[in-house]
């Protein structure tokens, strides 16, 4: 995931070039549309490695499989926050017409019906989801051939055994991009991978964590210019909470700072993971055969990022800290915040509100930090096969295929045409998200959340509450993590 600064740099002269060459194009929401990733237009379509957008095929081939319209059974968390499974039909609709084709591809081209069956899995229902595949299992009927799955839940069906391995099949081919090999390398232990995730899931492109700044209040104050600082490797942490002084007003004329008035920022406490994983510190170590807690997760940097951003939000005048989920990005979408961190799926609610606002990368720790890195809010899903598909082979060829047509369909509509230019008014921010997409970090730790014992909770709480995070980690570090990483580490071996 470590990108040198040079190459973020270039790759930001390359999505400036790409999107040069969509100039002209026109304005409608088709894939046409689309900027060309992956080759020039003169090679797009020339090869039988690319689509005619310039988009990597798979290597299934053509006319491979046919399982005679035989039903592929997929169970999907139905309260997911966007969708990303089922579309009836064609609405004009970019992002809902990408999946319709996706799915009708997959379909012809696999000769199977996929067939949807949706049961509550998020955060709060994820004990449910979990009883619906062991009792679908334990019926004996071979139910499902497929699981889409809220993230959190699928680190719980793996270490309780309910799924089956993805290697050792000739599909999925996690060497193609729409796995990514941080994850893939990271989530197999003792060799073994149970579930993946990429671009087969929308809701990883919508679930970026991103920080977004007001531009009429830069520009009213003559502050430094965000897309500039991070150009030029300067935006980190203290740089941004240095921005936010002397923004306060007492916008309530209550005469005390409270909510409703106008910060430097404005926070949800859901929302600070960001900021450590942000600084290049994950809670799990999965450079060795077995997952292993981050020395750093509960060292001296992350007690100083603690105390850093905990300091911030209890200043009172620089900034407000929101323990409630109460609509809380309203503030930053009426002009009461300078930024906000939030999943960048929120772009489209400040464009609705008509603010004028831009989007770079969480910020980093120092400026001796190689690279940004984007944390991932826990509301995506994850694919796995559970352990008793009625055909693993036939489960993992047709995912490969699903995964693909979603790489090559639904995330050019979503990130491409909705993200990163409908929902942005200028170029640069269309740039940032490159970036932003290019340094997505799959934390294991937070995937493991529930089975581990909620590590980054107990960040968040410490900062909310003003303790020593590096006391509190340490004690966990020692003897809660290791017992619960041991079942984790002994379900894969």
């Amino acid at each position: 995931m470590k990108k040198a600064l040079s190459l973020i740099l270039a790759l930001m002269l390359l999505a400036a070039a790409f999107a040069g060459c969509a100039e002209g194009t026109g304005g409608e929401d088709t894939a046409t549309d689309v900027p060309t990733a992956q080759v020039s237009d003169t090679e797009a379509g020339t090869s039988d490695l690319y689509d005619l957008n310039g988009y990597l095929k798979d290597s299934i081939p053509e006319g491979k499989f046919n399982y005679n319209d035989e039903e592929f059974n997929v169970l999907y968390w139905s309260d997911r926050e966007h969708e990303e499974f089922v579309a009836e039909a064609m609405t004009g609709d970019a992002v809902n017409d990408a999946i319709f084709t996706r799915n009708l591809n997959t379909e012809t081209r696999m000769g199977v019906k996929l067939v949807f069956t949706g049961t509550p899995g998020n955060a709060s229902n994820n004990a449910n989801f979990t009883a619906k595949v062991d009792a679908a299992i334990q019926s004996g009927m071979h139910e499902y051939d497929m699981i889409g799955v809220y993230s959190i839940t699928a680190g719980n069906l793996a270490v309780k055994g309910f799924l089956s391995e993805l290697g050792g099949h000739d599909y999925p081919d996690l060497d193609k991009p729409w796995w990514p090999a941080s994850l893939i390398n990271d989530a197999t232990i003792h060799g073994k991978l149970f579930f993946a995730s990429g671009d087969i899931s929308a809701n990883v492109i919508y679930m970026m964590y991103v920080t977004f700044f007001n531009k009429q209040m830069i520009d009213n104050r003559n502050l430094e210019s965000p897309y500039d600082l991070v150009k030029n490797g300067k935006w980190t942490i203290d740089k941004m909470f240095e921005m936010c002084q002397g923004i306060y007003e007492d916008t309530d004329n209550s005469g005390n700072p409270t909510l409703g008035d106008t910060y430097g920022q404005y926070a949800y406490t859901l929302h600070l993971d960001p900021f450590l994983i942000g600084s290049g510190i994950t809670c799990i170590d999965a450079s060795g055969d077995e997952l292993a807690i981050n020395e750093e997760f509960y060292g001296e940097k992350a007690g100083d990022i603690a105390k850093k951003i905990s300091d911030f939000f209890h200043s009172n005048d620089k900034a407000y800290l929101i323990t409630v989920n109460d609509k809380v990005h309203q503030y930053f979408g009426s002009d009461r915040s300078l930024f906000w961190n939030d999943r960048c799926r929120n772009s489209a609610t400040f464009k609705n509100n008509e603010i004028s606002f831009g989007v770079v990368p969480n910020p980093m720790f120092n400026e001796d930090q190689d690279a940004f890195y984007t944390c991932i809010g826990n509301p995506f899903s994850i694919y796995c096969i559970p352990s008793d598909a009625p055909d693993v082979d036939m489960s993992t060829a047709v995912m490969e295929c699903y995964a693909s047509e979603t790489y090559r369909n639904v995330s050019p509509a979503l990130y491409e045409i909705t993200l990163k230019y409908r929902y942005t008014d200028d170029a640069t921010s269309s740039e940032m998200f490159d970036i932003i997409r290019s340094s997505v970090v799959f934390d294991l730790g937070r995937i493991f959340s529930s089975n581990l014992g909620n590590p980054y909770t107990m960040f968040e709480n410490s900062v909310k509450e003003g303790s020593n995070w590096s006391t509190v980690a340490a004690s966990n570090a020692k003897r809660v993590w290791p017992a619960n990483l041991k079942d984790i580490n002994g379900a894969f071996e």
